[in-house]
């Protein structure tokens, strides 16, 4: 007798509706990214300091909650896939390709308005689309470019990279070698908050992955777990080039 998929492996609704949160606050952090003083790729000329507040109280966790929910998201995908190759095709296929069609067509307008904001560019966009695909560098920013959709980068090559070990990993996290390490898995859970609060006292800005403490804090602020799903917690700190530090 077939064993039933719902039953082997129930869906996690309150995972979806997490992830549903966690991306919808996202979006609204990104259009108040347009409005406040901090340095980022396009400009409202009535940006202000009113929203700052709001903002700050969601950077030291907003990333860590993403890149968490990933994690475990994946962990559950490959207990119902076929093989680790098949399930790294079809992240490859997933992910990969969503991200060409994000650089290539979604990501463009976004490159567009920022050079034309910073003057470096005055034509139309269908102008621009050739000197943005093009090998050669017209523009101070690289083109073409993911921008926002470093995320899915960031996630394709951290499963690549764990995807080898995984079956170790599943065994590690179930073995008495792990229990002793941990003594308390509940213990480990309820500290991750404060581990990612405590990471980002000194980041408290905007944005991305592209300060080397935001690398680092991947591996540091949510370790406990690291051993436990298939894929790195992401970032808990936020780039200080925004903020001019």
């Amino acid at each position: 007798m077939i064993a039933d998929p719902a039953t082997t492996h129930p869906r996690r609704y309150d995972l979806d509706w997490l992830r549903i949160i966690a991306f919808g606050l996202l979006i609204l952090y990104h259009v108040g990214m347009f409005y406040v003083s901090w340095g980022w790729h396009v400009k409202s000329e009535y940006a202000s300091t009113f929203a700052e507040p709001l903002m700050r109280i969601v950077n030291p966790w907003r990333l860590a909650l993403i890149f968490f929910i990933s994690g475990v998201a994946i962990r559950f995908a490959t207990d119902k896939a076929g093989s680790l190759r098949r399930f790294a095709g079809s992240r490859l296929a997933r992910l990969g390709l969503p991200l060409l069609f994000g650089v290539y067509v979604l990501v463009m307008p976004q490159a567009y308005y920022q050079v034309r904001q910073s003057g470096e560019f005055t034509g139309g966009i269908a102008d621009f689309y050739p000197d943005y695909v093009a090998l050669e560098q017209a523009f101070s920013m690289i083109t073409p470019t993911w921008n926002h959709l470093w995320y899915l980068v960031y996630v394709l090559v951290y499963i690549l990279l764990v995807l080898p070990f995984l079956p170790w990993l599943k065994r590690f996290a179930v073995s008495r070698v792990w229990s002793a390490l941990t003594s308390s898995r509940a213990n480990i859970f309820r500290s991750v908050p404060q581990r990612i609060l405590i990471s980002s006292q000194r980041l408290t800005r905007s944005t991305y992955h592209t300060s080397s403490s935001n690398f680092s804090s991947q591996l540091t602020a949510l370790r406990p777990l690291i051993c436990a799903q298939p894929v790195m917690p992401g970032s808990t700190s936020c780039r200080r080039a925004c903020c001019g530090v």
